[in-house]
């Protein structure tokens, strides 16, 4: 195959990948958009929602739990289920629960799974998935994700991922129509 070929096709591919980049589910941010959107707010129903962090949660090794409370939104029944994440760790523990309505505020042990013990101010990150139905079905109603400090259960910013620089839709059609100008003038210019 000619060089003229080889930029052609080059340009051709490149072209096709920015312009199927929206069809593909890439955002602005350039992260693929999750499936169904979910509401910010524990006022939605159903949800479970943390309400406090743990104090005092920088190691856990005997396996009783971490105690803290929540906030249930749930007037009829519905599932959740949860993972507990110590930064530099990884998941160290899980909540479960099939079937569960109420509305209010409750006590509520975290279960750990795997011993761990951490500096003190490590961040503690908590994230709790209500369904709409029992036994994880119905698709997902509300996210909870919180972080908090090991040292003083205060719960503190979690960083933002930066975000991926990218360009809107016209400009990616602007960018593909220049790509492929130039692969052909190169091919024109150079001699098979």
């Amino acid at each position: 195959m000619s060089r003229s070929g080889q930029w052609g096709g080059f340009a051709s591919a490149i072209a096709f990948c920015v312009l199927s980049a929206p069809a593909w589910g890439i955002t602005s941010t350039g992260l693929a958009s999750p499936a169904g959107s979910v509401k910010p707010s524990a006022s939605t129903q159903p949800s479970w929602e943390l309400n406090a962090g743990v104090a005092n949660s920088c190691s856990e090794i005997d396996g009783s739990g971490l105690l803290t409370t929540v906030t249930v939104n749930n007037p009829s029944a519905a599932s959740e289920q949860g993972v507990l994440s110590v930064m530099g760790v990884g998941q160290v523990g899980t909540t479960t629960d099939n079937s569960f309505s109420g509305i209010g505020s409750f006590g509520f042990v975290i279960t750990v799974n795997t011993g761990y013990s951490v500096p003190a101010h490590t961040p503690i990150t908590m994230q709790i998935t209500t369904f709409k139905q029992p036994n994880f079905l119905g698709g997902v109603s509300f996210v909870d994700t919180h972080t908090w400090d090991c040292t003083t259960g205060a719960f503190v910013a979690s960083a933002a991922p930066a975000p991926v620089p990218a360009t809107s839709p016209w400009g990616l059609l602007v960018l593909a129509g220049l790509l492929l100008a130039a692969a052909r003038l190169v091919a024109r210019r150079r001699p098979s």
